[in-house]
């Protein structure tokens, strides 16, 4: 299955086609389904000079909340996605049941159409697009409660998935010099050493480590940690993929943690982590200073574009 991110500039671009189309439909209101259809929708609102109005589903009745009362006769509702219908369809069906004319938009639509106005329509599941404010309903925990049959909650904040560097957070990170002149003397003290004293938190539910480290390096790797951490999922860098530059490795980190479905990437090295954010800009990267416990925010949402955003505060061990 092919992913696609898209920013929030990417959303309003694509959006912005629509304005023209819609601006002939003489709509007098804008409601947003919650919480997907917020963003679309004000976009929108702002482009036509609409009031915008809100309407959350209570999927245990099937019957649509709404905030505030809704002027005029035609409305246009927003959602972000139209997958199955069963948040549009019976949005749409309430508030044609008071007596309102209904246009739908969504930024995506599952074949067949269900909207009237969607960006983009493909047969599920040819196409996984990721908007920014869904990070969390691709993390593992979050797709093994989907395979149940049951919904993301709101609150969907403990469905994030880190993944963590392990050289230069939880253990020091040896010269590459040392590995060159004298590799097997070099691995032999890789192993012997200690694991730093003050390490991140973490989750061991909700976390894995991706390791530049080869993968012939994995049994020693495991014993390592083993001895000095619970088990954690490891990740090894297939070198027939990837090679040992630094553009490679952040190739490789940022491939894997988005196919393993993290919303964090947590990296010791600062200048793999501003590539991660440029190749994965899905992805919460993080810079990880272990000399200081401090975290650095990286983002990077086009190449030619990036923010860096300090966090304030040490990490217990």
């Amino acid at each position: 299955m092919n992913k696609t991110f898209l920013s929030y500039q990417d959303i309003e671009n694509m959006l912005q086609r629509f304005v023209t189309p819609l601006r002939e439909r003489k709509c007098d209101v804008v409601v947003a389904i919650l919480r997907g259809g917020i963003f679309p929708a004000h976009f929108l609102a702002n482009e036509l000079g609409l009031p915008l109005r809100f309407m959350q589903l209570d999927r245990s009745k099937e019957i649509p909340n709404m905030f505030g009362d809704i002027p005029g006769q035609r409305v246009l509702l927003v959602d972000d996605t139209c997958c199955t219908g069963r948040t549009m369809a019976p949005c749409k069906k309430w508030l044609e049941a008071q007596g309102y004319e209904v246009i739908t938009c969504a930024i995506f639509d599952v074949l067949p159409r269900k909207v009237d106005y969607a960006v983009e329509a493909h047969p599920a599941p040819a196409q996984e697009w990721i908007v920014p404010w869904e990070r969390r309903i691709f993390s593992p925990q979050a797709r093994a409660l989907c395979a149940t049959g049951n919904y993301v909650p709101q609150d969907d904040w403990h469905m994030s998935f880190y993944a963590w560097d392990l050289d230069g957070i939880f253990v020091r990170d040896l010269p590459p010099e040392d590995y060159e002149a004298d590799l097997a003397r070099t691995l032999a003290r890789r192993d012997a050493l200690p694991a730093f004293e003050f390490v991140p938190k973490i989750d061991h539910r909700n976390a894995a480590i991706i390791t530049a480290r080869p993968s012939q390096d994995a049994e020693r790797t495991q014993r390592w940690w083993e001895r000095n951490f619970p088990a954690l999922p490891i990740q090894f860098r297939d070198e027939r993929k990837y090679g040992n530059s630094a553009e490679d490795v952040a190739r490789y980190k940022a491939d894997t943690a988005t196919n393993m479905g993290a919303t964090h990437f947590v990296e010791s090295d600062l200048h793999i982590a501003t590539l991660i954010a440029v190749r994965a800009p899905m992805l919460h990267v993080q810079w990880f200073n272990q000399q200081t416990q401090a975290m650095v925010s990286i983002s990077a949402w086009t190449t030619h574009s990036a923010s860096v955003q300090h966090h304030d505060g040490r990490l217990a061990a």
